[in-house]
């Protein structure tokens, strides 16, 4: 998808972050002024901080507002993952290559063109217009570090274990799909409570940065005997799919390919790393 905005989403995640930690006092005891995205909402009384295994059911519903407002113009937010079986396609033939860590077989004929750009990735392209490209590094679009970072204390801590659970903060792979999981509709029911609001809420702006095509149709989770799969799809309005890997380590890997869905399937088995 087009980034522009992507660093207003980006502040906007750090303001609601601060609001869960700090509530109130670190707008109105500081008197730091509001950022354009929340300052012209409709105000709403001070925010108390909150215990730690509760939320403040007047910060979850500002930033749930807050946010319901930013996102309305994305409607792929809605997707979230399906889980699929992976297939066992086996094409007519294949050709194996050995690039940025990692080897891997291609289903299709003809000589590709083959262009490595440091810092960039390397790309395979066949006559066809098929195509492979391995991006180098690693573009993290969770920004999970950042994320993690606003957490200055004990308590804090404990509070985002709380929102999020533990086990989703230590593990890439887990706070992957569990950004994946948040969607829009748990903001507008009437059902979800202070900390399902207050969690999504912040979940939600970083999700929007995952996606490189606004057209993306599906999102599709399964595992290889060596990695968890988590696909963004336009097929078929386009052929063009993102394939984010986590690996036993629980490193990230994204690939980006023209493929039909058999052909990433072969192609997502035969991945070794070197």
């Amino acid at each position: 998808m087009n980034r522009k905005g992507s660093v207003l989403i980006l502040v906007l995640v750090i303001v609601l972050v601060l609001l869960a930690i700090g509530g109130y006092w670190y707008y109105g005891m500081r008197k730091i002024p509001l950022p354009p995205t929340t300052a012209n909402t409709s105000q709403t009384p001070p925010i108390q901080s909150s215990s730690i295994s509760s939320v403040d059911p007047n910060a979850a519903k500002q930033a749930a507002t807050v946010v319901l407002a930013q996102i309305s113009q994305y409607p792929f937010l809605s997707l979230v993952p399906i889980n699929r079986t992976i297939s066992s396609y086996t094409p007519t033939s294949s050709h194996e290559f050995t690039y940025e860590g990692i080897s891997l077989k291609l289903p299709w004929s003809g000589t590709p063109k083959i262009q490595t750009l440091s810092g960039v990735g390397t790309q395979i392209k066949f006559p066809n217009n098929e195509f492979v490209m391995l991006p180098n590094p690693y573009p993290d679009p969770l920004h999970r570090q950042t994320f993690l970072d606003s957490i200055k204390t004990n308590e804090d801590r404990e509070k985002f274990n709380y929102l999020f659970g533990e086990e989703n903060l230590n593990s890439n792979s887990a706070f992957f799909n569990l950004v994946l999981n948040s969607s829009p509709t748990t903001l507008s029911s009437t059902t979800s409570s202070p900390k399902e609001l207050l969690a999504q809420s912040m979940l939600l702006p970083i999700k929007l940065t995952m996606f490189f095509d606004s057209s993306t149709q599906s999102i599709y989770q399964f595992s290889t005997p060596d990695f968890k799969v988590f696909e963004f799809t336009d097929l078929p309005a386009k052929n063009q799919s993102f394939i984010y890997l986590y690996d036993a380590r629980d490193n990230g890997r994204l690939i980006t390919t023209s493929a039909n869905q058999n052909e990433i399937d072969f192609i997502l088995s035969s991945i070794k790393e070197q």
